[in-house]
């Protein structure tokens, strides 16, 4: 009799697929030259490992694994070689092992079929070698029932075990035994999780998982840092947990007193074996984790099978309610689960029930390039949700109230991409670009990314600036800033006019409800910038080199960061020419080495609230023709230097008419 079925796992790589499981068959079919085509032993339940094409229709190898007893495969994987991993459970004490191999005899003694230990074996591309093959376990029962490999050829295995012997290394998060050994038809104790070398000569960590009661883990997942993530099911009300997991007390009834089952578990452990996180997962019935996948981000995707009508939901679950059976003779399974766990281990960021009427378990789980979520399982429910076009739309199972599993199922869950991350790079004076400080109604140009979703401006001949645009705000402490333009690299806008100098104020971005991470700056009572590009000449041209202002004129600076102005300051505003207001801070400039008398300072008309004008009095004398330096100081603040050109005086009298003050304006100041 052929039980290939039986606990078979498969693993697909490039363009083969290896299987490994076991098998009672002793005309199991085998590929001449590998490493073992027969069976060879009286009683036997033999191991195999067997690689097919893609299309699945040729043996590139297929091969025995076995000593004289019980010997079965319950995990494989591959690694960018092609080589082939395997791991199972064994009793044969002359189960094939090499030399310089971690563990090289069968530990248990009493030969009883119940004892046993773990074995790990890699096999060569061509299935015509065992690279390296060895025992792993203690005195009593020892499972492994899941592996994983990393890019350096480390094997990480899980499972249980019996025994208070089990190897364990210093650092790992526990090296007693502290489970349960009475359990007489599964005896699995506690769970535990090991890594070892590529060599497969020596542990790099090995730590027991467990309480004081049953405990088995079926499932191990690796991320891109080496860290462990392991699911199962437990028992114990003191299995061990982290501050600040997502549960951290028991909730489970422990009520199938056929299988080992109350919570499920999630852990997460680091390369010495340590917990980085470790929770319960369920609710007051049986819960078991079956498989985990870990994502990019470092979240965990765990499935398996309740019977806790309470088990933890999000809000987005396809299925809000228990529908499967919580009770029944012989092993009940409920409903399936999936569920993601953030990387931290403290929160949930999906979890969903699946199934129908009858019986479900989630035995499968995979993650798809699109970000899709595949789980397969098996069901006895006669009305699980199917969907339309699929290929097998009904059941074909027999008799739900004798077997819990009669069908296989299949679904893939689609989740929208996450937004871009919005993220702030730098925030300045619009004027002068300079960064680290803001002031009450200072104009700032915040560069980051996806900050909007496209470039929109402000409509400047409205009374008033937006609060947002194109979906898009800025909030200072909470508080939305006027908006004159946004892109998604760049937005300018006003600082509120509310906020207080001498303290710090918390900036973040909002586009669409996805928010960057705060930025914090400092805010003073002023901080002025200065536009390059806005110096005037009195008669309104652009000053230059080749046009510019003479003594005795003044000349129109634009800027920012004046901070509070009398009337106070309007966020939004757009000034007309009679609501031009002041600043309320003294306000001085000079020209080079030479004081400027200020003739105005003020608002602009048709401009924002937040930018002002200053109009400076050229020296009559002292000032020989070329380019010097223009510094303005609003309070204490002083802004950055812009050139400003000077030519040779004119004659007196069109000097004279040279000075020019604008409407509105007042010549008076502090």
């Amino acid at each position: 009799m052929i039980l290939e079925a039986s606990f078979v796992t498969a693993s697909i790589f490039q363009i083969s697929i290896y299987i490994a499981g076991h098998t009672q068959g002793t005309d199991y079919p085998t590929t001449p030259g590998a490493f073992q085509t027969s069976i060879g032993a009286k009683d036997p339940m033999a191991a195999f490992v067997t690689k097919l094409n893609a299309a699945g229709d040729q043996l590139i190898y297929s091969t025995y694994l076995n000593g004289s007893r019980v010997d079965g495969a319950t995990a494989i994987a591959v690694d960018a070689q092609g080589n082939a991993y395997v791991a199972g459970e064994t009793d044969s004490r002359d189960f094939p092992v090499t030399g310089g191999a971690l563990q090289q005899t069968l530990r248990p003694t009493s030969g009883s079929g119940f004892d046993s230990d773990g074995f790990t074996t890699k096999l060569s591309p061509d299935g015509k070698k065992v690279i390296y093959s060895t025992y792993f376990g203690g005195g009593g029962t020892d499972l492994i029932s899941a592996l994983a490999i990393d890019a350096k050829g480390d094997v990480f295995i899980t499972g249980a075990t019996t025994r208070v012997d089990l190897p364990t290394t210093p650092g790992a998060a526990l090296t007693k035994f502290s489970g349960s050994s009475s359990n007489a038809t599964f005896m699995v104790g506690d769970a535990f999780v090991a890594e070892i070398n590529p060599a497969g000569s020596a542990l790099l960590y090995s730590t027991y998982l467990g309480g004081k009661q049953d405990d088995i883990a079926f499932s191990i997942a690796l991320d891109a840092g080496g860290n462990a993530y392991v699911t199962g099911s437990t028992l114990s009300t003191d299995f061990p947990t982290t501050s600040g997991a997502f549960q951290t007390t028991y909730k489970g009834a422990g009520g199938e007193n056929n299988f080992p089952c109350g919570d499920a578990f999630v852990n997460k452990l680091n390369s010495t074996g340590g917990l980085v996180y470790s929770t319960y997962l369920g609710g007051t019935m049986d819960d078991r984790g079956f498989v985990i996948a870990v994502d990019a981000t470092g979240s965990a995707w765990v499935a398996g099978n309740t019977i806790s009508k309470n088990f933890p939901l999000t809000p987005d679950a396809h299925q809000s309610a228990f529908g499967g059976l919580a009770q029944g003779q012989g092993l009940v399974l409920g409903d399936a689960f999936v569920a993601r766990l953030n990387p931290a281990g403290n929160a949930l960021l999906y979890s969903s029930y699946h199934g129908g009427s009858g019986n479900e378990a989630a035995i499968g789980l995979a993650l798809t390039p699109d970000g899709g979520v595949l789980v397969s399982g098996t069901t006895s429910s006669r009305d699980i949700k199917v969907t339309a076009g699929v290929y097998e739309p009904r059941p074909y199972g027999g008799d739900p109230n004798l077997a819990p599993m009669l069908d296989g199922f299949l679904f893939k869950l689609s989740f929208p991409p996450p937004p871009p991350a919005v993220t702030i790079s730098s925030i300045a004076n619009e004027a002068s670009l300079a960064t680290g400080v803001v002031s009450p109604g200072m104009v700032v140009s915040i560069s980051g990314s996806n900050l909007a979703a496209a470039a929109s401006s402000a409509d400047l001949t409205l009374s008033r600036l937006p609060f947002s645009l194109g979906q898009t705000r800025v909030l200072f402490d909470g508080l939305a800033a006027a908006l004159i333009s946004v892109s998604p690299t760049q937005i300018v806008a006003i600082a509120p006019y509310r906020l207080l100098a001498g303290t710090k104020t918390q900036v973040v971005v909002d586009w669409n409800g996805n928010q960057s991470a705060a930025v914090f700056h400092a805010v003073s009572a002023s901080s002025p910038g200065l536009y390059a590009n806005r110096v005037q000449n009195a008669d309104g041209s652009a000053n230059s080199a080749d046009n510019p202002a003479v003594p005795n004129s003044t000349i129109i600076i634009a800027g920012t960061g004046e901070g509070q102005t009398a009337p106070a300051g309007v966020d939004g505003l757009i000034f007309t020419a009679d609501t031009l207001p002041l600043p309320v801070l003294p306000v001085s400039a000079t020209l080079g080495a030479n004081d400027a008398t200020v003739m105005a300072t003020s608002g602009i008309a048709g401009e924002v609230a937040g930018r002002f004008q200053i109009q400076v009095l050229v020296p009559p004398d002292g000032l020989d023709p070329g380019d010097y330096q223009f510094i303005v100081q609003v309070g204490d603040a002083k802004s950055q230097p812009i050139p400003v050109s000077i030519g040779r005086a004119a004659d007196p009298a069109a000097a004279r008419h040279g000075v020019r003050i604008n409407a509105g304006q007042s010549v008076k100041h502090k």
